[in-house]
């Protein structure tokens, strides 16, 4: 048995168990101490599907890897932060009358959540009302 179908195996039979002792996996697959270390480094280290526990046994952890031919392709780097493009403007907090004079706290306030409740769209009038009435 080549070493791919070993290991193939003890996956199957780790996934199976949920855990498995290093001396029952020596006794079943015949195993001498290198060819179990290498069992382990490959199922511990590269996959990242097992964990060691107690230098005894070996614990399943998760899932392998889907293979690459699988995983669909993302395009460009994604941020948890959306783009500017995608961000709604700052409220204006300039009085339009006034040639860019800076509106009082009240009216800035209340701008600020007419843009909130109401979108961007919806600003421009509520700042003329609020233009209106100050």
């Amino acid at each position: 048995m080549t070493f791919d179908e070993t290991l193939d195996q003890i996956r199957e039979l780790l996934q199976s168990k949920g855990r498995v002792a290093y001396r029952a996996l020596k006794r079943r697959f015949a195993l001498d101490d290198d060819y179990l270390e290498d069992l382990k480094s490959e199922l511990i280290k590269a996959e990242r599907v097992a964990v060691d526990e107690d230098g005894e046994v070996l614990v399943w952890v998760g899932a392998a890897p889907v293979p690459s031919s699988e995983v669909p392709q993302v395009q460009g780097p994604r941020s948890k932060v959306p783009s500017q493009e995608t961000q709604p403007p700052a409220p204006n907090t300039q009085h339009p009358s006034r040639g860019g004079g800076v509106l009082p706290q009240s009216h800035r306030s209340r701008a600020q959540a007419a843009s909130k409740v109401l979108g961007t769209s919806s600003l421009n009038k509520s700042r003329a009302s609020l233009a209106a009435a100050g």
